[in-house]
């Protein structure tokens, strides 16, 4: 029995170390398991803030792109503007141009009609000849002029077509011919040869297209009509002395017509500025020099 006993002891006790054996294992993968749970806890968090990184810099990135895309737009609206007030300075200050200019010839065109009647009742052959000729010129300009005049209403009403804002464009059509520059007025009042001297006139005009077409002068600006003032001084120098010492710089003389059976006829000199001039606009010697001695 005793033998038996000290058998069941041990059994026993052996059946309480397993038992303790498994309960340590127990404890060993709860405390394995509760080591992994910080693990998992520590990578999520981890993950979360690049997470959040991310978005912040594809948030960044997309205001950043808003951002340059508004000012893009507000420096091509900006520009935009620019240019359409440009536009539309130049082509008030052209139209203006043409209209004072275009009333001048029409006036002067009028003025030679009266004289050629005036020729032909008296039975001044000559004078009927000249005036004939001086109205074939002035027509000839005036029409010019007149589809000049035209082509810049056509650019003003293209214009207004394609302005953004258009409250009051039922009225554009109205606006046949734009109203005359004050300013282009006062500069042609100071200058009496403008629309008198053919040649001058004819140099001013390609000198205003220079300055607002390749240049970039503003119409309206006192610099446009100093430059202006300035380059035809320079092209006619002879012009303005005559006006403060009436005296003329020697020059080529050239016949003032083809008409050789009348005498006593006066001799106009042309400087070698004026020369170049007539050459520039292609218009003959004699016919440049006629005007020359008309103004």
């Amino acid at each position: 029995m005793a033998e038996e006993k000290e058998k069941i002891e041990e059994n026993v006790e052996i059946e309480v170390e397993e038992a303790e054996a498994e309960e340590k294992q127990e404890e060993v993968v709860a405390q394995e398991a509760d080591a992994e749970q910080p693990s998992s806890d520590s990578e999520h968090e981890e993950y979360s803030e690049g997470v959040k990184k991310r978005i912040d810099r594809l948030t960044y990135k997309m205001r950043e792109a808003e951002r340059r895309e508004q000012a893009a737009l507000e420096y091509a609206k900006n520009i935009k503007e620019e240019n359409e007030k440009l536009t539309k300075n130049y082509s008030e200050a052209g139209s203006a141009l043409v209209t004072e200019t275009s009333g001048r010839i029409k006036s002067q065109l009028s003025e030679a009609k009266r004289a050629l009647k005036l020729a032909y009742e008296e039975g001044d052959s000559e004078a009927m000849a000249d005036a004939q000729e001086l109205v074939a010129k002035l027509s000839v300009e005036s029409d010019r002029l007149s589809r000049e005049e035209a082509q810049w209403k056509q650019r003003q009403e293209a214009q207004t077509e394609t302005e953004v804002e258009t409250p009051k464009q039922p009225e554009q059509p109205q606006q046949a011919a734009a109203p005359a520059d004050p300013r282009a007025q006062k500069w042609a009042s100071e200058n009496e040869w403008f629309g008198k001297d053919e040649g001058m006139t004819f140099t001013a005009f390609s000198i205003h297209r220079k300055l607002i077409e390749e240049e970039g002068y503003n119409p309206q600006s006192e610099d446009y009509y100093a430059e202006i003032d300035s380059r035809m001084r320079r092209e006619f120098p002879h012009k303005f002395e005559e006006e403060k010492s009436g005296q003329r710089k020697p020059a080529q003389t050239v016949a003032p017509a083809n008409r050789n059976s009348k005498t006593g006829r006066k001799t106009v000199r042309l400087t070698q500025s004026q020369v170049a001039i007539a050459k520039k606009l292609g218009v003959p010697l004699e016919e440049y020099a006629k005007h020359v001695k008309e103004a």
